[in-house]
């Protein structure tokens, strides 16, 4: 689990704290959360302090970011709140990625994306990891936003590998 705390120009007092967690179901499958603004207060207890656990720094759009790392081990249930997001003044997103670790993309530059561990190299749509209604719901919604409808082309996840080597196409 990460906590994140933005301090930069708004300073410590003025920053916000957000967290990432990663959820596994199985040794090769993992979904990762991104700028959960509070966890639920079951998940938050368990998880304890995060004070002194910091790993690293960035700086990104003015801002210091600090990054605190905390290894837990917690069993969630299907359905079960672990937290929500958007609660953080200019917060307004939630990261979603599911990793496959049986699934390796060979890009046209895989050196970009780090060593042969990257969990870009494994990132897979969500969609065929869900079952029964959510898999439809999922499908029947892909890709839609406030400009346009769903995806028409199979798969409706999209593809993350679409590099055409000696072209722009791609990464």
């Amino acid at each position: 689990m990460n906590h994140n705390r933005g301090d930069g120009v708004r300073g410590c007092e003025l920053g916000f704290t957000d967290y990432s967690m990663t959820i596994y179901s199985c040794k090769e499958v993992s979904a990762r959360f991104g700028h959960i603004s509070a966890l639920d207060p079951a998940i938050s207890s368990t998880v304890g302090s995060v004070s002194g656990a910091f790993v690293d720094e960035y700086s990104a759009g003015g801002e210091t970011y600090r990054i605190c790392r905390k290894e837990v081990a917690i069993e969630v249930s299907n359905g079960q709140v672990i937290g929500t997001a958007g609660g953080s003044p200019g917060q307004l997103a939630l990261d979603f990625g599911v990793y496959d670790t049986r699934v390796t993309h060979t890009f046209a530059n895989s050196a970009r994306f780090g060593d042969e561990n990257s969990s870009y190299l494994h990132a897979v749509s969500c969609i065929p990891y869900f079952g029964g209604t959510n898999q439809s719901w999922l499908t029947s919604v892909a890709g839609s936003s406030v400009s346009g409808p769903h995806r028409t082309i199979a798969p409706a996840g999209g593809t993350v590998e679409q590099d055409v080597p000696g072209t722009a196409q791609g990464t």
